[in-house]
């Protein structure tokens, strides 16, 4: 017979934080956006600790200034501007040793400063700090709890360890992150490189056309017998060349900007029904429909992008229709299983899917993971920048966009959103 001995309440509370922390470690590594990586990691510290606020604080890239990026309170304002210098205060401490600080009723330490505090003075009961790495700290996350009649608000040996785990982890993250971020901006530069020559050239055609045409309509101005037809059919021209060229710029402005995010809660559902009703549709004979998923949680995202993106996937749908044809979005929340499937780089977590099918004749495989190159078009006008704005603008809310097999024929596009995490 196999008889165990009944775990303590203790035991069963180690054992289920130690679990929650295998499951920390597992999301933060998966996430590659810095902001939302710090905001989560000090949500996720005062969580696990039960402490009352948490902030982060990390080391100048090349300098020894230890900088606030990420609180959850009364500091939140102070993000970015309040700095510790090496020694300075505890947390200074902390970073220039690289060992913890664990204490109660903080003021009366010989080393604290109290220059920046998640709780007022006269509320602060209980402080821990320790080190973002081991050898060379990276940074200090620190966690605050405020008095209460009755209750002692000390931080145990435990919670320590504890933040000790969730700060190696978060050690780890941030350098994933780093390098990711660094890639990303090789590869952003590069294509920038590229897009320039690219404008360049066609910008240059065009003023080189123009030339051509003013030149002509000076010839035909200094006639003595203005031949009036001819004149307004060079206007038109140089009209249309200027066109095309603003056309150009936009699109080139576009590319550069799509990963700069003005980010909120929003109703994916509500853009996609303004994509659908903005979008112009050159086929009278063509239908748009929509299957929006109700309810829908909410996604943090920049909303006139994500807008931008639906439409410019309705439009692209339309433009490759014949008569009679139909485009189709869909919007579903689907498990991190679902997403794991659609993209083994995505952390298993619920997602939203936005997906624009269409009747026509489908993207064909081999060309399935072009379409999201720069330059990359089946149409005369712009530089084929589109699609590669749209992922731009995916990818910076750390979503993902791909071509899908058609379930019914057709194209099929899809597009993957994080939610919106509770709390912002």
């Amino acid at each position: 017979m196999n008889s165990q001995r009944p775990e303590t309440s203790d035991a069963a509370r180690h054992r289920e934080r130690m679990r929650a922390l295998i499951d920390i470690g597992k999301h933060l590594t998966a996430i590659s956006s810095m902001p939302e990586l710090m905001d989560r990691a000090v949500g996720i510290a005062a969580e696990t600790l039960c402490a009352d606020d948490c902030s982060l604080f990390l080391r100048d890239p090349g300098g020894e200034v230890l900088r606030l990026v990420a609180s959850q309170g009364m500091l939140k304002n102070e993000v970015g501007t309040a700095t510790y210098a090496p020694g300075e205060g505890l947390t200074g401490w902390v970073g220039q040793h690289g060992e913890p600080i664990r204490t109660v009723d903080p003021k009366t330490d010989p080393r604290w400063r109290g220059l920046y505090s998640e709780l007022p003075g006269g509320e602060l009961a209980a402080f821990l700090a320790v080190p973002v790495g081991k050898d060379d700290p990276i940074g200090v996350l620190r966690v605050v709890r405020r008095k209460r009649p009755g209750i002692d608000a000390a931080f145990t040996e435990e919670d320590q360890d504890v933040l000790h785990t969730v700060a190696s982890q978060l050690a780890v993250a941030v350098k994933n992150a780093q390098l990711v971020e660094q890639l990303v901006r090789s590869e952003r530069l590069a294509a920038w490189g590229e897009v320039s020559a690219r404008a360049g050239h066609m910008i240059g055609n065009r003023i080189f056309a123009l030339r051509g045409h003013l030149n002509e309509l000076d010839h035909l101005l200094s006639q003595s017998d203005v031949d009036r037809q001819a004149v307004g059919e060079l206007l038109e021209r140089v009209n249309v060349g200027i066109f095309r060229i603003e056309e150009l710029l936009q699109e080139f402005r576009d590319f550069v900007k799509a990963t700069e995010l003005a980010k909120a809660p929003i109703d994916v559902n509500a853009l996609v029904r303004e994509a659908i009703e903005e979008t112009p549709t050159a086929h009278v004979s063509v239908a748009i429909t929509s299957e929006l998923a109700d309810p829908l949680p909410p996604v943090m995202g920049d909303a006139a992008k994500l807008k931008r993106c639906f439409a410019e996937l309705i439009e692209n749908a339309v433009n490759h229709l014949s008569e009679g044809g139909e485009v189709k979005i869909r919007t579903a929340r689907i498990d991190g299983e679902a997403v794991r499937q659609i993209c083994r780089r995505l952390p298993k977590e619920p997602m939203v899917e936005i997906e624009v099918t269409d009747s026509g004749p489908g993207i064909p495989e081999d060309l399935r993971s072009r379409i999201f190159q720069p330059f990359f078009s089946t149409r005369s006008q712009g530089m084929g920048l589109g699609l590669s704005i749209v992922k731009g603008i995916i990818d910076a809310h750390n979503g993902h966009i791909c071509a899908a097999d058609p379930r019914d024929g057709g194209g099929r596009l899809l597009i993957l959103l994080p939610e919106a995490h509770q709390g912002g």
